[in-house]
């Protein structure tokens, strides 16, 4: 069975590798999208993964019988007008209001899964014929014929190299669909582009016309979906059985009053059934699986006439959501009105013949005329470009403001819009917004909350006056708010949000952003008021009843899991209270279930039930309101059973529940509602053996911790268990180290990718035989201690096999695997071990969730058998910017774990090793080593470890290296020694301001440079000083400069403690912007040390100053993709500069020697520079402290006066420098005489000295 390419056959339907990445995807999906999620049953399944999967392929296997479990219907509110008449708030049209339901639907985990799965054993046919989406627009006969026309709910998908433009899925990954607004950027703009192209070269009038397809999802159906399903599936009639079956839901027997009046209400004749319910993950693809032949008809009318006067130029679609142009004939279709009747009649026409049973939305069809006086375009959509744009490339307190005066305005002219187009006569004069007002009010919302939380804490307090300053000239520099000026606005804000929900109770979402920015219990108190005044109403209509309902949910929903949570409490306004907004919260949960609990539909049940078992476990209101109402809520809806069973478990009643459900809710409480302690607390006089060994199956780190507090429970565990987890070994040979002990003793030294690779090829050569049950252990491996002591690099270990006594083990090797594949996940797991320090390495290693702790709800770990097929072996998997490994250690973890679907390059090396066996990888890895020991330093004895920095897009191969140089002031170094870690907010905040004006700075000079210059924008490379930027700012303000300007940044860190108590550090970070097809833009982080302390710190820190450099990085920055020879980049920090053991190992390892400093002493350092640029015969740059100045750049060229790049003189300026090697493969050249001629490099270059190779 081919378990990389996927097709539509039942038997990998029951397959457990297809199923997991099915249920990845799926539970990912609804995490992050669905309007409604019953979250609770979302993380039990993640807890408890292998029997969810093993449910679920029972039922596969049985796919004669499959039925799919009933759905339930959540009535959500679509756009309606309400008003607040004194306490009443109601439907200014209350007969229209009850047709005004967006019938969401709660799929079945599992059938959710089953429909996910089958989606990906089709998903190449269906994706290749819709055609690529990420391909530019082309006026081709060739490009017409596989034209895309659909945009939204596309799979992430990678084009096959020679394929014919065949698109692959991938499956193996957790992402599903491609991202949101990437796509949907693409579906705005290509209109507008093909409009504007068309203008330039024929005379035609063009028109746009924007349209959707009415209640679409709820109209396709079984009809449709066979028709276009039998041409995708052929070969397996028992799949396509299986698929009408798994797409066949039935409403709940409780829902039949709710199903007729939306029934009624859309004029959909039969709405027992349904086939893609709105909840549904795979709902999105298989909606466009339903309108292939409708785009195919589309595709055929290109460059045609498409009705009376109009020949269709081009049409896209986003889901329902069209976009046509047309060039127009203004003498056979006379005005606007009438294109946009010939448009729909067409439409319709075509979907009668091609996708039978669904309708064009005629009121929504309108047309505008590019260039013309007959109603334009407004390219609403650029506008959100641009301030997207601005906001994730980081800002300073300035921007910050213009970003937020760009979103008021945005949303004015949208308004404005809105009123003229309501206003608009047959004139048709009325401009028309590209994008839609909801989407324009929840963009601005969300990107208004962001600038907020970033701008707040750069603000000061409050703004300093002094009465007999006033008659002083005031600056002409603008002058950014106060906190308190800044929270006034966010008030204001929030409240606007606030009267949109109440004028249109579908912005359900503007309500919980402007709840989340200013979380007042006197807001909430006045909100919930007339929503209770309703609920307890006995003559309101069930209509305006579920509208209440739907909101209270999404209210208590959002207290649970992000309204006033923030991890940075300055980005808070100082005036509210969030503790209060969750008592009144609480108070109001308890009066709903005594007092209308009856009446209470199931999903607001569950709801208010997650909100109290995070907010309020404990106190009063909990114990009271469990004991009044629990009982009777678990007996009237099953839907509730398992909120009510972990209500229960939090007050200690354990007494009723199995030895699983008892597992998986100590697991819930302790990874989502709760941290350690407050596990502990709860669980510590109802655990026992069996119910510990239960947690310790599921999760092991877990079972770890309370094994670790709890010695007395240590004695009732099996042996083999606690082999497994570490805390007891198997009988060691004489004189010998169990692996998992030297990790403990060696620090860091085991982690380095020499050190590790020995390991591997030392084990490698040793391997066991392995019998059934078995497998390799950490504490199963031994070394000789005199050879650890000693250092060898060839150790001999003693493997003694473990006997796994949890099945399945995470130890184990997946079933899927071949026997002779075996020792690859084997090796694989031990290797990760080492990497992460965990007994579950499967685990990312990452610091402890800041709402650890805290009243607030967090997404639970997964199950490791989850992490398995998907495991994630990148550098920054192992939460360790100092882990001296390389991207080829990397690519190994990978080739030795990957999974099926996983995206398998044959012609890679180490790939191919892996897969030809153990011999061929044990030859692998001992000519890894051989090169691994020639880069090593033979002065130093240092590892030097390659950085590969690949950016694809760069095609130029004529274009200059451009770098800045910033000398930054802040933070002053007796800051910096009074208290290294720089706690002080008020010196934070100073620091912070400096770092963000800083790298405005640099835009505003590059935007300067370029008013004088032909070249684009480009910075490859930004330097800042010694000790420069805070560790908390590197993700704030360094990786958003990276990922927005795609720019390498190599920043001076200030003092950081690795191991608390242990020292600090002295570094400076790598942030590095690589590209990849199959991964895109990431972000690269590595931290190099600083081993010799410069003599203040020597003074001022003595033993607190800890020496640590586990390498040299060589960053290879592959600067055209036509380039046959890296740029080759190297930084030491001030200090280790003046190593000359340091110098003469990297002369032949490098091109550009960067030396971040903070140093005194300039004229030492100018002559260090002078030398060093000769003696390594190579750039030099020196980027130091504005304080002292004297940053400077000097390459050995044969002319005197070009040597020196730049120098910049005086003390305490806080400025900037630009250097260009303007000629890349001249300055590469400069040893290389085949490159260049050598009468040419003589004239250029000066001689190199002695030694350079």
């Amino acid at each position: 069975m081919n378990k990389q390419k996927l097709e539509p056959v039942t038997e990998l339907l029951t397959q457990e590798w297809l199923l997991v990445q099915a249920w990845k995807k799926t539970a990912a999906y609804i995490r992050a999208h669905n309007w409604y999620a019953d979250i609770l049953a979302l993380d039990l399944a993640a807890i408890n993964l292998p029997q969810f999967i093993q449910e679920l392929k029972t039922r596969l296997e049985n796919h004669e019988e499959w039925q799919s479990m009933p759905i339930r219907m959540v009535p959500a509110p679509k756009s309606q007008k309400w008003k607040i008449e004194g306490r009443n708030w109601r439907p200014e049209e209350p007969a229209k209001a009850k047709d005004k339901i967006r019938p969401l639907a709660h799929v079945n985990l599992q059938d959710q899964v089953a429909a996910t799965a089958i989606s990906l054993c089709i998903a190449d046919q269906v994706e290749t014929l819709m055609g690529d989406p990420t391909t530019a627009y082309m006026n081709d006969k060739a490009w017409n014929a596989h034209r895309c026309i659909a945009y939204g709910n596309r799979l992430f998908c990678n084009q096959i190299t020679g394929g014919g433009g065949a698109l692959q899925h991938s499956w193996g990954s957790a992402k599903f669909y491609r991202g949101y607004f990437q796509d949907y950027r693409s579906f705005l703009d290509r209109p507008e582009f093909v409009a504007d192209y068309y203008s330039c070269i024929n005379d035609d009038k063009i028109v746009i016309v924007q349209s959707d397809l009415k209640q679409f999802y709820d109209r396709v159906n079984p009809g449709l979906l066979d028709k276009v399903s039998k041409n995708i599936i052929i070969n397996d009639k028992s799949f396509l059985e299986l698929t009408k079956k798994v797409f066949k839901w039935d409403w709940h027997q409780d829902d039949t009053n709710l199903v007729e009046a939306y029934e009624q209400a859309s004029g959909i004749e039969d709405f027992s059934q349904i086939i893609l319910p709105q909840g549904l993950v795979a709902s999105g693809f298989f909606a466009n699986l339903a309108l292939l032949d409708f785009d195919k008809s589309l595709r055929m009318l290109l460059n045609k006439e498409f009705a009376q006067g109009l020949k269709l130029i081009d049409a896209c679609r986003y889901v329902d959501d069209l976009r046509l142009v047309f060039s127009y004939d203004a003498d056979r279709l006379y005005g606007i009105q009438s294109v946009e009747q010939a448009v729909s009649d067409k439409i319709q026409s075509l979907l009668n013949t091609n996708a039978k049973g669904l309708f064009i939305n005629r009121e929504k069809t309108k047309a505008a005329l590019v260039g013309g006086n007959e109603r334009p375009i407004i390219r609403q959509s650029r506008k959100m470009k641009r301030i997207q744009k601005s906001i994730s490339g980081g800002f300073d307190a300035i921007l910050g403001e213009e970003i937020l005066d760009s979103i008021d305005g945005l949303i004015r002219s949208q308004s404005r819009l809105s009123e003229s187009q309501k206003k608009d006569s047959y004139l048709a004069l009325a401009p028309i917004p590209d994008v839609g007002d909801e989407t324009v009010a929840r963009f601005a919302a969300g990107r208004y909350r962001k600038t907020v939380r970033s701008l707040r804490p750069l603000l000061d307090a409050a703004e300093r006056t002094n009465v007999f300053e006033a008659q002083k000239i005031e600056s002409p520099h603008p002058k950014s708010r106060t906190k308190e000026e800044l929270d006034e606005d966010t008030k204001c804000f929030a409240f606007s949000l606030v009267d949109r929900w109440i004028a249109d109770p579908s912005n359900i979402r503007l309500l919980r952003i402007g709840l989340d920015l200013w979380p007042c219990n006197e807001l909430l108190e006045k909100i919930l008021a007339f929503l209770m005044e309703i609920v307890f109403s006995k003559n309101e209509r069930q209509s305006e009843k579920n509208v209440v309902y739907y909101c209270l949910s999404e209210i208590f929903r959002a207290g649970a899991t992000e309204t006033g949570f923030l991890e940075n409490q300055e980005s808070f306004p100082d005036s509210i209270d969030a503790n209060e907004y969750r008592d009144c919260l609480a108070r109001n949960a308890e009066i709903l279930l005594y007092k209308a609990k009856p009446d209470l539909p199931w999903y607001l049940i569950q709801q208010i039930l997650l909100f109290l078992a995070v907010v309020t476990p404990g106190t009063n209101v909990f114990k009271k309101t469990l004991t009044a109402v629990l009982d009777q809520i678990a007996l009237n809806n099953e839907d509730n059973e398992k909120y009510c069973t972990l209500l229960n478990f939090l007050n200690q009643e354990t007494e009723n529940i199995t030895i699983d459900q008892y597992s998986v809710y100590s697991i819930y409480l302790r990874r989502a509602i709760g941290n350690y302690k407050k596990a502990r607390r709860i669980i510590k006089q109802t655990i026992n053996n069996k119910r510990l060994t239960a947690i310790i199956s599921l999760d092991p780190e877990f079972g770890r911790e309370i094994i670790e507090n709890s010695a007395s429970i240590r004695k009732f565990l099996p042996k083999e268990t606690l082999i497994e987890l570490g805390f007891e070994e198997p009988a060691p040979p004489s004189g010998c180290i169990s692996l998992s002990e030297w990790l403990r003793k060696s620090g860091d030294d085991l982690r380095r990718e020499p050190d590790l690779l020995n390991l591997a090829l030392n084990l490698l050569n040793k391997w066991p035989v392995f019998k059934k049950g078995q497998a390799l252990l950490p504490t199963g491996v031994f070394f000789s201690q005199s050879e650890v002591n000693r250092k060898k690099k060839k150790k001999v270990p003693v493997i003694i096999p473990g006997k796994t006594n949890c099945s399945p083990s995470m130890y184990s090797a997946p079933s899927w695997c071949k026997p002779d594949e075996r020792w690859r996940f084997r090796l694989g797991n031990l290797l990760r071990f080492v990497l992460t320090r965990r007994i579950d390495f499967s685990l990312h290693v990452r610091k402890p969730s800041w709402k650890e702790g805290k009243a607030i709800y967090r997404t639970p770990t997964s199950h490791w058998l989850q992490r398995h097929y998907g495991s994630y072996s990148a550098h920054s998997a192992f939460g360790d910017e100092w882990l001296a490994i390389t991207d080829w250690l990397e690519s190994f973890l990978f080739s030795l774990l990957s999974w099926p679907g996983c995206l398998i390059n044959v012609n890679n090396e180490i790939q191919q090793a892996v897969s030809n066996g153990r011999d061929a990888t044990i030859k692998l890895l001992e000519n890894r080593l051989k090169d691994l020991k020639d880069m090593k330093g033979n002065a130093t004895k240092m590892h030097f470890l390659p950085i590969d920095m690949k950016w694809p897009n760069k095609t130029v191969d004529n274009r200059p290296f451009r770098a800045c140089i910033i000398q930054t002031i802040l933070p002053k170094i007796d800051d910096l020694l009074k208290q290294p870690l720089l706690k002080d907010p008020e010196i934070r905040r100073k620091q912070k301001n400096h770092l963000a004006e800083a790298l405005r700075a640099v835009d505003q000079m590059v935007t300067l440079r370029r008013s004088h210059t032909d070249d684009p924008y480009n910075l490859d490379l930004l330097i800042l000083p010694e000790l420069s930027v805070h560790p908390d700012d590197v993700d704030t303000f360094l990786v958003p400069f990276a990922r927005s300007r795609k720019t390498i940044i190599l920043a001076g860190l200030t003092y950081d403690e690795i191991e608390k108590g242990n020292g600090y550090v002295n570094s400076a970070i790598w942030v590095i912007p690589v590209w990849s097809q199959k991964l895109g833009l990431q972000i690269l982080k590595r931290r190099q040390g600083k081993q010799n302390p410069a003599n203040i710190e020597h003074e001022k820190l003595g033993d607190k100053f800890r020496p640590y450099r586990p390498c040299q990085w060589i960053a290879d920055y592959h600067w055209s993709r036509n380039e046959t020879q890296p740029i080759r980049l190297t930084a030491s920090i001030c200090y280790d500069s003046t190593d000359l053991n340091l110098a003469s190992d990297l002369k032949n390892k490098s091109d550009i020697f960067i030396v971040p400093a903070f140093n005194q002493d300039v004229h030492t350092f100018d002559h260090m520079a002078l030398a060093l640029h000769y003696h390594m015969f190579q750039m030099v740059v020196v980027a130091n402290n504005g304080h002292f100045g004297g940053s400077s750049a000097h390459q050995p060229k044969a002319d005197s006066y070009r040597r020196q790049i730049f120098h910049l003189h005086g003390n305490n300026q806080a400025t900037l420098s630009f250097l260009e090697i303007t000629d890349i493969p001249e300055f590469l050249g400069r040893l290389n005489s085949q490159t260049l001629n050598e009468e040419v490099v003589k004239q250029i270059w000066k001689h190199p000295p002695a030694g350079i190779k």
